[in-house]
């Protein structure tokens, strides 16, 4: 069957390319749409993704940005009774590369990750579809959909319910399918081992993703490594940027004055341009889903550091995981900023 990808991250992309490699032994062509409209510089990422020449074709789409101010722009009556048409009106005025894609993605499994409003367009246009829920962070263990919110959806504005609770969402892949709460998920739960799509992957097929995604980044590994993984912490708030640069910087020094050369590797969401003066310090891309060193072991690093990332869990080939934790970056942050 053929298949179409949805993504919005790094990371969508790289579980849609494991299951799109699975996909095309069976016999199936898989399409990738991916949001662009909120992400600055992803081109160079998604050019390399092209060349893998997994995908039929990776098509960049438009979704938050066009379903803003709805409500000031169509009206209120409108908006309330409307809104499944005017979602649909939308995306079709913005994204003529996803049109010209219907009869393929009519004729193919939806596979969709964070199910918000931007994609319940898919579920409006292709009702009758057979779709795919992946999960994409610990939102997906601990939701909960209210009752008023349904009622409100299924008698007033007739959208779908979104989060994995529509009918046509038959599956959801989860890690740890054990540590679901919603009740009306748990039916539908399905075990999302990567490790056992990693290695289904042939040795061939290892090296084009690793060759096609890192590009032409030169990792140094004259000395041992220690890779740091950042969180967007002055972008969600929870700290000033000049206070996270010091942090991060403080990590580094760290690092350095033990003799280890650092890999660093900022969160995509991230605006903050880093600068450290250190040739021991490589920026590896800023989009490039870190699951890859998973691929090779010669990728391989002595210790990995973050404050808190689902990435540092997912790495193989690390000696040393440091999760310093939120509690001790609270901390930290207290010592700047007094």
């Amino acid at each position: 069957m053929n298949q179409t990808f949805v993504c919005c991250s790094t990371y969508h992309v790289y579980i849609s390319i494991l299951e799109a490699y699975k996909f095309q032994k069976e016999g199936g062509e898989s399409v990738l749409f991916f949001f662009d409209d909120l992400i600055t510089d992803i081109d160079p990422f998604l050019q390399n993704v092209e060349k893998l020449g997994l995908f039929k074709e990776v098509v960049r789409i438009k979704g938050y940005t066009i379903l803003r101010n709805m409500k000031k722009n169509f009206g209120f009556w409108r908006y309330v009774t409307d809104r499944p048409a005017i979602i649909r009106g939308l995306y079709h005025q913005h994204n003529e590369g996803l049109v010209r894609h219907h009869d393929f993605i009519r004729n193919s499994q939806i596979n969709l990750f964070q199910i918000n409003r931007t994609r319940a367009y898919f579920i409006l246009e292709f009702p009758n579809n057979f779709f795919r829920m992946y999960e994409d962070g610990y939102g997906t263990y601990t939701q909960r959909l209210g009752t008023v919110r349904r009622l409100r959806r299924k008698y007033i504005t007739k959208l779908p319910m979104l989060k994995g609770h529509d009918t046509q969402i038959k599956e959801v892949w989860v890690s740890y399918p054990e540590k679901v709460t919603d009740k009306v998920l748990i039916p539908k739960l399905k075990k999302l081992d990567i490790t056992v799509l990693e290695d289904q992957l042939t040795q061939a097929e290892k090296q084009n993703i690793v060759r096609s995604l890192i590009g032409g980044v030169v990792l140094n590994r004259d000395a041992s490594v220690t890779l740091i993984i950042t969180q967007p912490l002055s972008e969600d708030s929870l700290c000033k940027e000049s206070t996270k640069i010091k942090l991060y910087r403080s990590i580094v020094n760290q690092e350095r004055a033990q003799g280890k050369n650092v890999y660093f590797k900022s969160h995509p969401r991230e605006v903050t341009q880093y600068q450290f003066d250190d040739p021991g310090v490589l920026f590896l891309p800023k989009y490039f889903p870190m699951e890859v060193f998973n691929l090779d072991q010669s990728l391989g690093v002595d210790k990995a550091i973050a404050y808190f990332s689902t990435a540092l869990y997912n790495l193989k080939h690390v000696q040393d995981k440091v999760l310093l934790g939120e509690e001790f970056l609270k901390s930290e942050i207290r010592k700047i900023e007094g």
